[in-house]
């Protein structure tokens, strides 16, 4: 249901772009602006603990943080509109993001899968495990980005594999239920 709201509310800012051009003019400004609420909220979620149940799941992070929240949503928005402006030159930079960009959907589909979630981080890579401090930091940067690449793998390696069963399979099956659908309809 929350991906169905946010396809309405991207195609509502695609037909409506003029309405948004103060919301793009301090994008930054909102993006920062919402992650320092939000931190705080955090905070204060975290002190609140016990005293509604509001709080109870993880700290409030499960209110605050998860991807139905209000502050996630503006947050992303005023973060596409800060990269929205800007203008690539570099090819070979044009075409990485041409190569990256259809698969990034598939990358959240993988990833976020409850089930590949816990193996990956709890038995794969043991990032309960992981300590806090500046190592922390490096290793959960390079632990987003390994799994970033061999997620945009296994998801171009589906594009491909589909692409090839479309491209002969498809077309027999579409002809198939056509034929098909056509004589039952003019049957009746």
């Amino acid at each position: 249901l929350w991906f169905i709201f946010l396809y309405i509310l991207a195609a509502y800012i695609k037909k409506y772009k003029d309405s948004f051009k103060k919301l793009r003019n301090y994008s930054w400004q909102i993006y920062f602006s919402g992650v320092f609420l939000t931190s705080i909220l955090l905070y204060l979620a975290s002190i609140l603990k016990g005293s509604h149940p509001i709080f109870e799941q993880n700290n409030g992070n499960a209110f605050l943080c998860n991807y139905c929240s209000v502050l996630v949503l503006i947050e992303s928005l005023a973060l596409f509109f800060c990269f929205e402006k800007i203008n690539i030159l570099n090819k070979a930079v044009q075409k990485t993001i041409g190569w990256i960009s259809p698969a990034v959907f598939g990358v959240l589909l993988i990833h976020d899968n409850a089930n590949i979630r816990s193996f990956l981080y709890d038995s794969l890579l043991h990032l309960n495990q992981v300590q806090s401090g500046v190592v922390s930091i490096f290793a959960r940067i390079g632990y987003a980005l390994l799994i970033f690449a061999v997620c945009i793998l296994i998801e171009k390696m589906r594009i491909y594999i589909f692409s090839l069963w479309e491209n002969r399979s498809m077309k027999t099956i579409c002809k198939k239920l056509e034929k098909k659908f056509y004589e039952n309809w003019y049957s009746e």
